[in-house]
């Protein structure tokens, strides 16, 4: 398994470069780009030759880029599955897989919509987010992109059972998992996501949980909360997984360059258990 963060780890502020240089010394292989809409240091208007040039600057770090984390660019398809939706998700989707090739990676973390309100029944949710995907999906088999399903705090797809057949019925190789530990904790175990899921795992986002705070103000650094990583560790064995371990973390006030070298730590222990 390999090492790599999401540009979270690290201020908004904080230079990208010096932010992945200092992460090759710590021991990092790899960083996981977000993407917004416009603005910012990776956006769907962001003028290719801009893209290109933080592209070489990245690779003369050491570094590869894992994937992609689109910040809230798509609509919510688990409530729209309208034609408009479909029209504005592809065509989105389109400048996210000309991202991808630009920084030589092959991976787009998808949210799958959600029910954070109550606009969609859950049967009607699910029908309305396979359908979009599944057109998604039909765009990323030409770019031999993976669209990886990640399970969040959206009240869907909340077990790993569901998110199997979820994966299965749209039936596409490039729609996959994108396991994130952390978010199962306070309804299921990683563990057992882990082993069920098994080969539709493309990525894994890593972060620990605190169940006495019980809350999303319970995430906090790896070994810090309540997650059992021998356990998590054994399972990603057991199913073969030796990708991408990528730390989703908030980053510190102050001095944000020293977690990555105690997250680099942490993941070192956490692999090697």
């Amino acid at each position: 398994m390999k090492k790599a963060f999401n540009r979270w780890l690290l201020p908004g502020s904080y230079d990208l470069i010096t932010g992945l240089r200092e992460a090759k010394v710590a021991g990092f292989e790899g960083v996981e780009l977000n993407v917004t809409v416009s603005g910012g240091e990776v956006s769907l208007d962001t003028p290719k030759s801009e893209l290109e040039n933080l592209a070489s600057e990245i690779e003369a770090t050491g570094l590869e880029v894992t994937s992609v984390l689109p910040v809230e660019i798509f609509p919510n398809i688990a409530i729209d599955a309208s034609a408009e939706t479909i029209d504005l998700t592809l065509e989105r989707l389109e400048k996210l897989l000309d991202i991808c090739e630009t920084f030589n990676t092959d991976a787009i973390l998808m949210v799958p919509g959600g029910l954070w309100s109550n606009e969609a029944r859950y049967d009607q949710a699910y029908q309305n987010a396979k359908k979009v995907l599944t057109e998604m999906a039909s765009l990323a088999e030409e770019r031999d992109v993976i669209l990886a399903v990640e399970n969040v705090w959206n009240k869907f797809l909340v077990s790993p059972l569901e998110m199997a057949r979820f994966v299965d019925e749209i039936g596409s190789p490039c729609v996959k998992s994108y396991f994130d530990v952390g978010n199962v904790q306070a309804y299921g175990w990683p563990d057992h996501w882990i082993e069920i899921l098994g080969d539709r795992i493309y990525r894994v986002h890593v972060k620990d949980w605190k169940l006495s705070v019980g809350n999303i103000h319970g995430f906090c650094n790896l070994l810090e909360g309540d997650l059992d990583w021998p356990r998590i560790t054994a399972s990603l064995r057991k199913i073969g997984y030796d990708g991408w371990l990528i730390a989703e973390l908030g980053a510190m006030k102050y001095h944000p360059e020293v977690l990555l070298h105690y997250t680099s730590l942490a993941l070192d222990k956490i692999i090697n258990d």
